[in-house]
């Protein structure tokens, strides 16, 4: 994918937060439990006029997604855990 020469691109979503509340019709891509932890005011977006819901991405119908690995020490896990994963 190509971007545009004028782009700015952000590494860490701590840095993008702000430039995209301060440019009007600026778009960013970081995740949804970074929004939600920082009580961010978002607009997410419809792909494919598919909402970006749980559900949605769950079945795979909503595309845009991040995978995430956990990692942890060799020891007995709590239960709670299991239940994260």
């Amino acid at each position: 994918m190509k971007n545009s020469p004028s782009a700015v691109i952000f590494r860490d979503e701590k840095d993008v937060i702000a430039p995209v509340q301060n440019t009007p019709y600026s778009i960013a891509a970081f995740s949804s439990a970074y929004a939600i932890s920082h009580q961010l005011p978002v607009n997410r977006l419809r792909l494919n006029n598919v909402e970006a819901t749980p559900e949605n991405v769950e079945t795979g119908k909503y595309q845009i997604v991040r995978t995430i690995a956990l990692v942890s020490k060799k020891t007995k896990a709590d239960s709670s855990i299991y239940q994260f994963c």
